[in-house]
């Protein structure tokens, strides 16, 4: 048997996507090694020029990334990140050993001891 959708549902969805909104609307503060990674000199022009519009600060910020962080591929690979550009991440996987991975390629973030 099939339920009417009523405009009580579609009342509580339209609230709900607009906290949503206004939660992610918010501008998270940029840490000063984000800041300085973004403002490095050796980044490329094709990604900086994009910075206006893609916000890079502001999204590392958001989802707590900063220098150092250990990750792991959606490959199972784990490395430091060292480097961030529009559609690449590069890990330090061993001494001496780096690599580039597309951004959509990390699983998550290792968890951190303390």
């Amino acid at each position: 048997m099939r339920r009417p959708f009523h405009a009580a549902t579609a009342a509580t969805l339209l609230a709900s996507a607009l906290l949503l909104t206004a939660a992610h609307a918010q501008t998270p503060a940029v840490p000063p090694a984000i800041a300085a990674a973004i403002a490095d000199g050796s980044r490329p022009a094709t990604d900086t020029a994009r910075d206006t519009n893609r916000k890079p600060a502001e999204t590392l910020a958001f989802i707590g990334v900063k220098p150092g962080d250990r990750i792991v591929t959606n490959g199972g690979i784990y490395g430091t990140v060292v480097g961030v550009t529009d559609s690449l991440v590069q890990l330090r996987i061993a001494d001496q050993v780096k690599i580039e991975i597309a951004k959509h390629a990390v699983a998550g973030l290792q968890e951190r001891a303390e």
